[in-house]
C-alpha cells in the first residue's frame, strides 16, 4: 500500500508488478519527487517491510531540510544530501520540527542482491552521502521521473536493470570520490553556535548571522533557502524547545527557565510557548506526555 501521509507526492513513477519474477536478483518498486510539510511525515524503518523482503532505499535533499536518526545520533539532511537505507532497521526519518518543508526525490528497489550490496556500501562508506552537483544519479533520478510520469512502464526486466544501474551509479560516485565529503552545513553551524552559548545572554539573529561569517540579510537569505525556514522562526522554535526539555527535567521556577531558554520577558514566554505545545508552561510541567519533547 502506498502512505503518502505528511507529505505532498510531486511526481511519482510505480514500478510494481503482480507477476514479479523469481528470477531477477533486482526488483525496480518506485520512484517519486515529494515535498513533505507536516510532522506527520516520519517514517520509522523497524516499522516498514519484513525480514523475507526487505527494500532498499536512497533519499535524496532538493530544498528545504530533512533528518535521519539512527545509532542514538541525528543527522541533518541539507540540499546535496541523500541517505541509503534499508527497511526493516533501527532508523527514523522525518521533517524536523524546525523546518518548514523538505523536497526530495527517492528511489526504492528490493531483491537479495541489491540489499546485499546497499548493505555493503553502508559498511564502507556510511548511510550519509553528499553528492557533487553534478551527480550523474541525482541527475537521472530526475530524467527518469519525468520520462515515466504518466507514461507506459518499462518490463519488468528492463526496470530491473534500471534498479541495478541506478545503485552502480551510486557505488560509482562513492568509490571515484565524486560524492563528496562536505563540512558542516549552515543549520549545523548555527546549532553548534547556540548549543555553546545556551546559558549565556540570548542571542538574536544578528549574532548569529556574525557567528557563521555573514550579513544579517545575506545569512537569512541563506538559511531561508537551505532550510526552509527563516532564522527568526528557527530561533524561536530552538528556544521554545529548550524551554519545554527543561520544563520536563527541571523544577526551577519559570521565569528562570524562560531566561536560560532566551526569553528576557516571562509574558511573552508564555504565550508563545502556550501557541506552540497548547499548554502553559506550568500545565505542560505537570502533562505525562512532556518527555516526548525532542
Amino acid at each position: 500500500m502506498c502512505c503518502f501521509i505528511g507529505r505532498k507526492m510531486l511526481d511519482l513513477v510505480q514500478f510494481l508488478y503482480v507477476d514479479d519474477n523469481p528470477l531477477l536478483p533486482v526488483h525496480f518498486l518506485n520512484c517519486g519527487h515529494a515535498s513533505a510539510t507536516s510532522s506527520s511525515y516520519r517514517w520509522n524503518g523497524l516499522n516498514r517491510g519484513n525480514e523475507e523482503s526487505p527494500l532498499a532505499i536512497w533519499q535524496y535533499t532538493i530544498s528545504g531540510c530533512g533528518a535521519i536518526r539512527f545509532q542514538g545520533e541525528t543527522h541533518l539532511l541539507k540540499p546535496g544530501m541523500a541517505f541509503l537505507v534499508t527497511v526493516p532497521d533501527d532508523h527514523i526519518y522525518y521533517l524536523p520540527e524546525n523546518c518548514e518543508r523538505w523536497e526530495f526525490i527517492y528511489l526504492t528497489g528490493a531483491g537479495k542482491a541489491l540489499i546485499d550490496l546497499t548493505c555493503s556500501m553502508q559498511k564502507k562508506f556510511g548511510k550519509i552521502l553528499h553528492h557533487t552537483p553534478n551527480s550523474q544519479v541525482v541527475r537521472k533520478t530526475l530524467e527518469t521521473i519525468q520520462r515515466y510520469k504518466g507514461q507506459p512502464l518499462p518490463d519488468i526486466c528492463t526496470a530491473s536493470a534500471m534498479a541495478y544501474e541506478f545503485w552502480m551509479m551510486i557505488l560509482h560516485e562513492l568509490s571515484t570520490g565524486n560524492i563528496e565529503k562536505t563540512t558542516d552545513s549552515l543549520l549545523e553551524r548555527v546549532v553548534d553556535h547556540l548549543q555553546k552559548n545556551l546559558h549565556k545572554t540570548p542571542c538574536d539573529v544578528t549574532e548569529l548571522a556574525a557567528a557563521v561569517g555573514y550579513s544579517r540579510a545575506h545569512f537569512t537569505r541563506k538559511f531561508s533557502e537551505e532550510c526552509g525556514i527563516s532564522p527568526g522562526k528557527f530561533l524561536l522554535d530552538w528556544r521554545l524547545r529548550i524551554a519545554a526539555q527543561m520544563l520536563a527535567t527541571d523544577y526551577s521556577q519559570i521565569k528562570s527557565i524562560a531566561w536560560q531558554s532566551g526569553f528576557t520577558d516571562v509574558s511573552h514566554f508564555c504565550r508563545v510557548f502556550k501557541q506552540k505545545y497548547g499548554l502553559s508552561p506550568k500545565n505542560f510541567r505537570l502533562s505525562p506526555t512532556n518527555r516526548d519533547i525532542q
